[in-house]
């Protein structure tokens, strides 16, 4: 808050100490800050702003300011993460002190019931707040529930001003008054963009120019894919302190291709350039020794990441695939074979192990890569010992491989768990919606020890440049890193907020979520920011996308993109007749399996819901346990859990409807993940490894939140599934067997 002197001009900065959501605020001035020590407010020389942000104080006079993007004025970032309160314009009330609603004091003589001589301001809005409603998910003319709203500008059409800096007049300090505006326009470019899956509403701040049912605005909607334009007369005058809502139910809405009128709406698809990929599947699967081919004939992407199978696309001498060769391998394994034959790529490998191959253009340039995964045992089982069936799902059944993809053997609590052994029933980790996995974890502890052990390593790696030379084979503990970068063996690492800082599209690292013109191939072309990450992944198939805490919603393409894994619109699970569930070209799975479903583990706990309580854990061998640490022995004596798949435990409760016990099923099958940990977003160092049990979903979303979910286990928690704090993580998958 921002007291003003409006004799002399002086000022000081207060924060708000007591009253937060509430009509009456107690304020102090800011640390090691100064106090006004002018006339009491009663006898009206000091008004005030809140937040501080909203006032300037030049020539005399006190402006307000709205709709400015605090993160980009000048110190604006760091007055932001000095002042966590100032997060978004999503309050809605005309009295209460809550984040960015900007209040304006009057003056005031008495005080009421219940209040003391302390809070002696009151304030009121001099700006109409408007929400605009959007909900495009009852049309049929396209499928905007896909993609997902970046930015708004709103026009006010006949030029009144509804934005920008205003004076105050206070003559009548009972009464203060806005001036005029300074702009037509109010432009928002959202920190993190909305999913059009669900109705959903932004709401802003306009000085109160517009009288109802006279002026036309314009409302321009960018997504990610396309720019919407709706025309649209406001049926009420904009009021001061007063709530306005903007229904832009785009059902209501005439979709036209020229003329300007009132309730119609223009749909204008973006210009980019092709996103090309080769071949039809990312991860080929061994289940013998010897040699395999598969096409890497180049293909065009439809927005959605869709594979188009049956369409090829020419290439140039960018896009042409000129050699191909093992990019990496794991040590113990013999280097594959690689053979390039037009648009057919073979790769013989006569040991177990995970490898990464990749092509390459005439620059070296990485085109593709492909992940090579041999294991000791076969993850589609045999005839005697089949993959396991989950019936037990909101959606119908599924067939799950047995092991997570690029583990070596299946995971067992059976198995004599010990140091170099366990470990093989661990998966290779991936970033939410990339097809490249990142490493696994060198070994977990010994049977029964709750103390991991390496928990800095991962499996040895040897690393080749586009020639074919090994310049590097990686030790076990290489500090949470998977390998080093090729070239210059610095950390292998793509630092996003440094990335998008250098690439234009950020300053200070706070994303501008706009597009930029890039040359490309000889010609210029609009790049969002999670194309341009996107494209950056592709070619560095080895690289960890870390994101800073904070930044870009946790997201490795720092621009949300839900189409990569093809679960877009965010349902939980894939219906098999739904269009809007598709394997994606950047799905890591082998030909015919698919990144698992959300709903996948909801037989893993008695209720189908996130679990705390250890008697509500479907895990085999918990029915004896009368303890947490009983409980918890069963998880660390393997690291990880058995549980129930098929067979659903039940849970007693007391009349009070405490649990009290936890009865197991008298039969049933289960599945066993294991510890294999994580690598964490932020700094892509290990994490949890035989301490925690994680596996990604291809859900974009969990719980109607905007966070990416999957499964999480550990001694003392289920969650199915679980809202992941950023995509960035390096987590497991399990495959499941694609539905016809």
């Amino acid at each position: 808050l921002l007291l003003v002197n409006i004799t002399n001009n002086s000022t000081a900065e207060y924060e708000l100490f007591n009253g937060s959501g509430t009509p009456i605020g107690e304020f102090r001035p800011v640390l090691n800050g100064n106090a006004i020590s002018s006339n009491d407010p009663a006898f009206g020389d000091i008004v005030a702003v809140y937040p501080a942000f909203a006032a300037t104080v030049s020539n005399g006079r006190v402006s307000l300011s709205i709709n400015k993007d605090w993160h980009k004025v000048d110190g604006g970032l760091d007055y932001v993460k000095a002042h966590s309160q100032l997060t978004a314009w999503t309050n809605d009330t005309s009295h209460g002190f809550a984040q960015n609603d900007i209040k304006v004091s009057y003056k005031i003589t008495s005080v009421g019931s219940g209040e003391t001589q302390k809070f002696n301001f009151k304030f009121r809005q001099l700006a109409t707040w408007c929400k605009f409603e959007f909900d495009f998910t009852n049309t049929s003319e396209a499928d905007y529930t896909a993609e997902s709203l970046q930015q708004i500008t709103i026009t006010a059409q006949d030029g009144s001003k509804i934005s920008g800096e205003a004076a105050i007049d206070f003559s009548d300090r009972n009464n203060p008054v806005l001036g005029e505006g300074t702009t037509n326009e109010v432009d928002w470019t959202f920190n993190t963009p909305s999913s059009m899956r669900l109705p959903f509403t932004r709401s802003m701040m306009m000085f109160p120019a517009v009288s109802g049912g006279s002026e036309m605005f314009k409302i321009t909607a960018k997504t990610n894919l396309r720019t919407l334009t709706f025309y649209a007369t406001p049926k009420i005058g904009l009021t001061a302190g007063t709530v306005v809502h903007f229904p832009m139910n785009i059902a209501a809405f005439t979709k036209t291709t020229g003329s300007i009128a009132n309730m119609t709406y223009t749909d204008v698809k973006d210009a980019t350039n092709k996103f090309i990929y080769y071949g039809t599947q990312n991860c080929i699967l061994y289940t013998a020794a010897g040699t395999k081919t598969f096409s890497i004939a180049a293909h065009e992407a439809d927005d959605y990441f869709h594979h188009q199978d049956g369409t090829t696309v020419s290439t140039n001498t960018k896009t042409a695939p000129t050699k191909a060769g093992v990019l990496w391998h794991e040590a113990s394994m013999t280097k594959p074979e690689v053979t390039l034959n037009g648009t057919n790529l073979s790769v013989k490998v006569t040991n177990y192990g995970n490898a990464v191959v990749a092509i390459y253009n005439a620059a070296n340039e990485i085109l593709w890569s492909y992940h090579i995964w041999y294991p000791e045992e076969n993850p589609e089982g045999t005839s005697g010992d089949p993959m396991p069936v989950y019936k037990n799902t909101k959606s119908g059944t599924y067939t799950v491989m047995k092991m997570a993809l690029g583990a070596m053997q299946v995971a067992s609590a059976e198995k004599n768990n010990t140091i170099g052994t366990n470990v093989k029933g661990c998966g290779l980790w991936y970033q939410w919606g990339r097809k490249d996995p990142l490493g696994r974890p060198y070994q977990l502890p010994a049977a029964g020890s709750a103390t991991a052990v390496n928990t800095n390593g991962t499996i040895p790696v040897v690393v080749y440049n586009p020639n074919g030379t090994a310049i590097v084979t990686e030790t076990a503990n290489t500090n949470g890193r998977f390998f080093t970068n090729t070239d210059s063996g610095a950390d292998n690492l793509i630092n996003v907020v440094e990335t998008m800082v250098a690439a234009g599209y950020a300053a200070d690292g706070e994303t501008i979520l706009t597009e930029i013109d890039k040359a490309i191939n000889g010609y210029t072309y609009p790049v969002s920011a999670d194309r341009y990450m996107i494209d950056l992944s592709v070619k560095n198939p080895t690289k960890f996308a870390n994101v800073l805490d904070g930044y870009y919603n946790n997201d490795w393409v720092a621009l949300t993109n839900n189409n990569l894994w093809g679960n877009p619109i965010g349902y939980n699970f894939p219906y098999p007749d739904s269009r809007d569930v598709y394997k994606s070209i950047f799905d890591p799975c082998p030909q015919g399996y698919r990144v698992a479903p959300s709903d996948l583990w909801i037989n893993f706990t008695t209720t189908g819901a996130n679990s705390t309580n250890f008697l509500q854990f479907n895990v085999k061998g918990n029915g004896s346990a009368t303890t947490v640490a009983a409980s918890r022995a069963i998880y660390n004596a393997n690291h990880g859990w058995p549980v129930y798949y098929e067979g659903e435990g039940t849970t007693e409760y007391d009349a009070n409807g405490t649990a009290t016990n936890y009865i197991e099923p008298t039969s049933g099958k289960t599945d066993f993940y294991p510890a294999s940990g994580a690598r964490q977003r932020a700094s892509a160092a290990l994490t949890g490894i035989g301490a925690n049990s994680y596996a990604w979903s291809s859900a974009p979303y969990a719980n109607n939140s905007p966070l990416s979910s999957g499964m999480y286990m550990l001694q003392n928690q289920m969650s199915i599934p679980q809202s992941f704090s950023g995509r960035a993580f390096g987590m497991p998958i399990r495959c499941v067997q694609e539905q016809s």
